[in-house]
């Protein structure tokens, strides 16, 4: 009878292991694809609104503009729309590409007209180009050919697109917490719980590193995506993970060499 609770704690640890990758996964993966394809996204368009705005906007000025609150908010906005859209999913009433723009530009005039170097008349006169009423058409059509040209794409991104949902994360939690108790109820100790713990955040955050790192490759060479991960954001959770894991590990160890 031992000896089948010791080999279910050891096939419940193993589940537990792979719902925390799997959980350190979706956020640290998004942190990376989104960064990435943000640098991506404004190398793009920075040359066509300097054109439009005739501007002498020099790289530091612009960085700071991209960077401000409501326009990263914009371009993550429009990140996940893309992503959302080559997953297959029906994006079209959600693009609002000219009107948010110009939202924008309403919004915050002083701060272009610092950062851009333009006047009131410029910034009017992009809201009425062409470019920019043409942009949700633009857009979607961009999304479509994606579609309809590499189906690896269609599928990175469906998969990617279920890995950061909030539901999949409330279920991985409430999955975790509810292994963790069963475990805890199975070694009857919560010292021994606290260890063994401790050493599936390390497996864990080593098997996260690991992932994050080789995904780096995957999407490159499968997906033939022009971004790439930055996987120092797997890198980050994958620490913390670890960290508390050994924490975890010396301070039963210490309590434990106290108590006897």
């Amino acid at each position: 009878m031992k000896t089948l609770r010791k080999i279910f704690i050891v096939l419940l640890e193993v589940v537990l292991v792979c719902l925390m990758v799997v959980f350190i996964l979706s956020f640290s993966v998004r942190d990376a694809v989104v960064k990435q394809m943000k640098n991506v996204t404004v190398e793009n368009v920075k040359e066509e609104i300097i054109s439009d705005v005739d501007s002498n906007i020099n790289d530091e000025s612009f960085n700071e503009l991209v960077n401000n609150t409501e326009a990263d908010a914009l371009i993550q906005k429009y990140i996940d729309l893309l992503i959302s859209g080559m997953a297959g999913n029906n994006i079209d009433s959600d693009i609002n590409i000219d009107e948010d723009v110009i939202t924008f530009i309403d919004n915050n005039k002083e701060l272009l007209k610092e950062k851009l170097g333009v006047s009131d008349e410029q910034l009017e006169e992009f809201k009425k180009s062409e470019n920019l009423k043409k942009a949700n058409d633009y857009f979607k059509e961009k999304v479509q050919e994606g579609n309809e040209s590499n189906k690896s794409v269609v599928t990175t991104f469906r998969i990617y697109n279920n890995l950061i949902s909030d539901s999949l994360r409330i279920i991985l939690a409430i999955s975790i917490i509810v292994l963790i108790v069963i475990i805890g109820i199975l070694k009857n100790s919560l010292l021994s719980l606290i260890k063994v713990v401790g050493i599936d955040l390390v497996i864990t955050a080593i098997l996260s590193i690991l992932i994050v790192t080789i995904l780096n490759f995957i999407i490159i060479s499968v997906a033939d995506l022009a971004i790439t991960v930055n996987y120092s954001y797997g890198l980050i959770y994958g620490i913390v993970a670890l960290v508390i894991g050994i924490i975890m590990i010396v301070s039963s160890n210490i309590y434990k060499k106290m108590m006897s």
